[in-house]
């Protein structure tokens, strides 16, 4: 198991600004996310010097959650403008979407034909983070039937 020391650093500030933090009641938020806030903010004060920007859908891990919230939020409220009720609206499939896919990959640009989110180039993304942002599609009833989500001792 290889640790790099720039990980065990990283871990070290975020640790020491995560507990500053919960010191001053300022900055408690009653909302998920606090370690993205913290993040961001040693990025853009200049205390990860050794980290850098990597444009979404390029490195490693492709982070699709303010599009997934996009997309799934324009298509319910679409749907609610058509007069569906929000859970109705919410719960229909995204337009391209078939037996394969959970949403179209010509419509979006962010899935390929068989429903695996994509990097910018078209490959596929290796690494995922925040897709559950575009709804139950994805994650309830595309993602569960992916062979590699279920876990085979736990079917025994």
């Amino acid at each position: 198991f290889n640790v790099s020391p720039l990980k065990v650093k990283y871990l070290e500030v975020m640790y020491g600004e995560m507990k500053a933090w919960i010191r001053q009641k300022k900055c408690h938020f009653g909302m998920n996310g606090d370690d993205q806030s913290i993040h961001n903010y040693l990025f853009y004060t200049g205390q990860l010097p050794f980290a850098h920007s990597i444009r979404n859908r390029i490195g490693i891990v492709n982070t699709p959650g303010v599009e997934g919230s996009v997309v799934f939020y324009a298509w319910r409220d679409k749907g609610v403008e058509e007069g569906l009720a929000r859970g109705a609206a919410a719960a229909r499939p995204f337009p391209g979407a078939n037996d394969r896919t959970w949403m179209g990959p010509k419509e979006y640009n962010l899935t390929d034909e068989n429903g695996y989110l994509t990097q910018a180039d078209g490959t596929r993304s290796r690494v995922v983070h925040q897709a559950d942002r575009f709804g139950m599609h994805y994650w309830h009833r595309w993602l569960p039937r992916q062979p590699y989500s279920r876990d085979p001792v736990a079917t025994q």
